[in-house]
């Protein structure tokens, strides 16, 4: 169990916890400057300082408090032949709702499985739609897949979706009403509805909707609508 408290954006105090399903040998947090973020180990901090483990040091801070924070943990693993291994690591808030979450993800039998059956299941709440232009049917579906991947449940008041990934990853202004007027057609109207009563609780006291709506905190000095 890993636990630290940070401040978001050097204001905004918060908690968060991870859960890794064994122990770890050694760890690794680094800020550092924000670049793409792919999933490339030679791109990490961890790349120049694992020499057999990571060096057990916590770096938060830096000239500049935004950009990307890795955490590395290093495990020595003996896996012989027909041998089974299953590695979970869950994140939150808390430590008791990281390990909610890593129970919740460990009693499910076969996690692709049921992964498979939550697509499937998202998709079969929308239209279904064909057409002889398989580009078009293709792009369709795919327009759905992009949605039900950036919904969000439990970070807001109401559920809704996010604008995009990294720094879209909230609702923004600029694109919630195209997702009001596409999330309608499913079968249930609460992602649509959503999307709109996040912006109505965040309102400003001039009328207008702040562009961004961050998790813990509103930006009011930013663009707005």
């Amino acid at each position: 169990m890993f636990n630290r408290e940070n401040k978001l954006r050097g204001e905004y105090p918060f908690n968060f916890s991870m859960f890794l399903g064994m122990e770890h040998s050694s760890y690794s947090v680094n800020l550092s400057e924000y670049t793409v973020n792919q999933p490339k180990f030679e791109y990490t901090p961890f790349y120049e300082k694992f020499v057999g483990k990571l060096p057990d040091e916590i770096h938060n801070k830096g000239i500049n408090p935004d950009g990307l924070l890795y955490f590395g943990f290093h495990q020595n693993l003996k896996i012989t032949e027909n041998t089974e291994v299953k590695i979970f690591l869950s994140v939150a808030k808390n430590s008791k709702k990281a390990k909610e979450i890593f129970n919740e993800s460990f009693n499910t039998i076969n996690p692709i499985k049921e992964s498979e059956r939550n697509w499937q299941k998202f998709f079969n709440s929308v239209p279904h739609f064909e057409c002889s232009d398989k580009f078009i049917e293709k792009y369709y579906w795919y327009r759905w897949f992009g949605l039900r991947l950036f919904m969000m449940k439990d970070s807001y008041s109401y559920p809704c979706v996010c604008e995009g990934p990294a720094y879209f990853r909230m609702p923004i202004s600029y694109s919630a009403q195209c997702h009001m007027l596409e999330t309608r057609w499913m079968d249930n109207p609460k992602v649509a509805e959503g999307s709109f009563l996040n912006f109505v609780k965040n309102q400003n006291q001039n009328g207008s909707y702040p562009g961004n709506l961050y998790p813990i905190d509103i930006d009011r000095k930013s663009f707005y609508h």
